[in-house]
């Protein structure tokens, strides 16, 4: 049976500086109540927060080589729309943008640089794929097929960072990592009584911890994506919709 949240649209005024990339950018979902849906599978846990159950989904992908990214900050396309236009097995969004609608940082699509490096105590890290198909997740800046800048970096080659964030706020968090056996895996953590919000970031490596011991997957290395109302996280069997339009999202292939 799904398990359906329908959230109300005073959830749009709830925003932090890390759930909410820049000024807020209408979509067709605000203008509806958004649905947040879970079919039970086995990619779905709950953890225990210090404000109460969290729950957690996750979804590998196979062969980093069918990864595509895509800005999205002029068309502005929904996360389902856009699903279903690419044909997009797995759908998430991507980093942060701006309040001019520009990407923070690093952002390398089809090999082709769109956006250079910028200096950035926060997103202090890069999520990229070569075009060999090898996923780096630090501070390399070169040599990708596709990769942005985001951050901050969670987990970095088993260890856990320890971080403090100034004006955190509980939002829905999306993370992208690698697990023992080189295996991509993209995970969100949000809170089962309201989808669009979640656990503190700065608690994001301790979650990532709770989360191997329940599962028994071993994170290698981990960067925390954009969040919040505007996140989105799709496939066949997750539907956490965005109320914001998202800045950019990754695409895995069907095909």
């Amino acid at each position: 049976m799904n398990k359906i949240i329908i959230i109300s649209m005073f959830v749009s005024l709830i925003t932090g500086i890390f759930g909410n990339s820049g000024t807020p950018v209408k979509s067709p979902a605000e203008d509806r109540n958004v649905e947040g849906a879970l079919v039970q599978n086995e990619n779905q846990i709950t953890l225990d927060y210090k404000t109460g159950d969290l729950g957690v989904v996750w979804a590998f992908v196979d062969d980093p080589r069918k990864l595509t990214l895509h800005l999205n900050l002029e068309d502005k396309k929904t996360a389902a729309s856009a699903k279903e236009e690419l044909g997009c097995k797995l759908l998430v969004n991507g980093g942060f943008y701006n309040k001019e609608d520009k990407a923070i940082g690093l952002f390398v699509t089809g090999g082709k640089t769109l956006n250079n490096w910028q200096e950035n105590n926060l997103f202090n890290g890069v999520f990229g794929i070569t075009s060999k198909g090898e996923v780096k997740i630090g501070t390399q800046i070169d040599g990708f097929e596709i990769a942005i800048q985001t951050g901050p970096v969670l987990v970095k080659d088993g260890v856990h960072k320890e971080l403090a964030i100034k004006n955190d706020e509980p939002e829905r968090r999306v993370v992208v990592g690698t697990v023992t056996g080189e295996k991509l895996v993209f995970l969100s953590f949000y809170n089962p009584s309201s989808y669009y919000l979640g656990p503190n970031l700065e608690d994001l490596p301790f979650l990532l911890k709770s989360f191997e011991k329940q599962t028994g997957l071993e994170i290698q290395d981990a960067i925390n994506l954009d969040g919040g109302t505007a996140s989105a996280f799709y496939n066949e069997e997750i539907s956490l919709t965005e109320l914001r339009a998202i800045g950019s999202f990754f695409c895995a292939s069907s095909k």
